[in-house]
């Protein structure tokens, strides 16, 4: 995952300006960890070997004022139960290109996977901070023999620079061991200039190679 490029620039502001505001946006409890929207991305197409090819395909562009969205549909070639653990670790959801991150574990008990993370971005005469609360389990089955996973996480605190950064995650059995990935990410931000669908794209592609790393045992990036 990405972070907004408008943090790099905002230093030169804070030097005339000062200290900008901060935000607070509640995550909603009946949001639970429904995904955001139905996913509009196709799935890879099956090739001569492999009817579920482990690869991602990622559509993106602009919405109504300032948000930018992505949506990704791929395959892992891993059970469900496999997917729901490798989400348990937060180096596979996090923001990436950040100068720091900090997990809070356990911050909601009530849902099966709950964490936040507090960020911090941007040049050394300022550091923009903000925090995303993370948060995931069965839509349907149970944690212990899933049949459907959902995934979400929402900005709820921080600099105001970021008005919105979300995203969700459905995951099903494809069959043969392969489970099918549903990815939505929305980002806006103070201009247009400054972020923009590549970037909500690269969030997504980042989210689908964590969680491809996670479950094949290899280093997260």
């Amino acid at each position: 995952m990405r972070f907004p490029r408008a943090l790099a620039v905002l230093g030169a502001v804070i030097v005339f300006a000062g200290c900008p505001d901060t935000t607070r946006t509640p995550f909603d409890p009946a949001d639970g960890f429904q995904p955001i929207e139905p996913c509009t991305a196709a799935f890879p197409p099956a090739t001569a070997g492999d009817p579920h090819p482990e690869e991602i395909q990622i559509v993106s562009d602009w919405r109504e004022g300032r948000l930018a969205y992505a949506h990704g549909a791929g395959y892992l070639h891993a059970t469900l139960p496999e997917v729901l653990e490798a989400l348990r670790d937060p180096r596979v959801s996090r923001i990436h290109q950040t100068d720091s991150w900090d997990v809070t574990p356990n911050v909601e008990p009530e849902y099966p996977i709950s964490f936040s993370i507090r960020y911090a971005a941007g040049p050394a005469i300022y550091k923009g901070r903000w925090t995303i609360l993370y948060r995931g389990g069965a839509l349907l089955g149970t944690v212990e023999a899933p049949q459907q996973l959902g995934f979400r996480y929402q900005k709820v605190e921080g600099i105001e620079d970021i008005r919105v950064q979300s995203g969700s995650l459905v995951a099903y059995d494809a069959g043969d061991g392969v489970t099918a990935l549903e990815l939505v990410c929305h980002l806006d931000t103070s201009s247009r200039a400054d972020q923009g669908p590549e970037d909500v794209h690269g969030t997504v592609n980042d989210w689908f190679v964590g969680l491809r790393a996670k479950v094949h045992g290899a280093p997260v990036p």
